[in-house]
């Protein structure tokens, strides 16, 4: 009985260890994806599909953004629907933010039934990206541009009334918020 319960118990100290570098490994790769943004920029995509759905998710979004920057204390700005141009501008103002966009996909053409599909992606714009492990020969190593994905997170609602469906949604919207906020703080208190 004895051995048995040593054999458990190594057993524990080995299963407790290999999740403990596990978790040292996930947070340190959250410390580098989230270390030495300036703060924050919320970004709501627009979409012509239906404008009242897509803008009342954003106003959830927005809400839970803003709440959770705030008690982080963590610079923000808010850009719904501005172009490219103008969203840097917003962006310029707190120095070298991470955007956190919302791009809501509603259908089209069914006026009955509806779906939707949110995706909270924390992102930034590169203009010459090269993996600089890759070697000279694969496509890696060739520079490209766009949108880098550092995080995301998605949900999908459908229902026949607007408000229910946002009604229904804004919890995930929280959760998924929490959830970047909970890596983001990794990297932004690692300074």
């Amino acid at each position: 009985m004895k051995v048995l319960s040593i054999a458990a118990a190594l057993v524990a100290t080995i299963i407790t260890a290999a999740h403990s570098e596990e978790d040292d490994e996930e947070r340190q790769f959250s410390i580098n994806q989230f270390k030495g943004w300036t703060g924050l920029l919320l970004s709501c995509e627009k979409n012509t599909a239906d404008p009242a759905l897509v803008q009342a998710i954003c106003d959830v979004a927005k809400t839970e953004f803003t709440y959770l920057a705030e008690n982080s204390k963590i610079p923000y700005r808010i850009s719904v629907g501005d172009d490219m141009f103008r969203r840097s501008m917003i962006a310029h103002e707190i120095g070298k933010p991470l955007t956190l966009t919302i791009k809501t996909i509603p259908t089209s053409g069914n006026s009955y039934a509806k779906a939707v599909y949110v995706e909270v992606s924390a992102e930034n714009f590169y203009s010459n990206v090269i993996d600089k492990e890759a070697a000279p020969s694969d496509p890696e190593s060739l520079p490209r541009a766009g949108d880098l994905s550092l995080w995301s997170g998605n949900m999908i609602a459908s229902g026949t009334d607007t408000q229910v469906i946002v009604r229904d949604m804004t919890p995930y919207i929280g959760q998924q918020m929490k959830a970047f906020f909970t890596d983001f703080l990794k990297g932004w208190n690692a300074k």
